[in-house]
């Protein structure tokens, strides 16, 4: 007996205020990727298209934020290693702590 199967189709091209949408990557910066990247921009019909394919490349050959120097990270709060908290995340934990301390007694 046959099983069906799934076909997912994605888009391969979309315009850069699609670009924009799916990545949180500005336009001019787009310009700038282009210039590293050849392909990543196209031209049709008088529009500027972004392929899809070569801008999931980009994303998923970064860098993991575990792989950049210990000097860059050290502004970052919320980080396992590190003791800066932010405030929406020690507020969170000093409700937390009064709430299981409320709990206990």
């Amino acid at each position: 007996m046959d099983t069906p199967t799934d076909i997912v189709c994605l888009q391969r091209l979309g315009s850069l205020a699609d670009g924009t949408a799916r990545y949180a990557v500005p336009r001019y910066k787009w310009y700038q990727l282009a210039k590293q990247y050849p392909g990543l921009l196209k031209r049709l019909f008088g529009r500027t298209y972004i392929d899809f394919a070569i801008a999931d490349e980009i994303v998923n050959n970064l860098p993991d934020y575990r792989a950049a120097p210990a000097g860059q990270r050290g502004h970052l709060a919320n980080m396992p290693e590190g003791t800066k908290l932010s405030k929406t995340v020690r507020d969170a934990r000093a409700k937390r702590a009064a709430a299981d301390a409320a709990q206990g007694q």
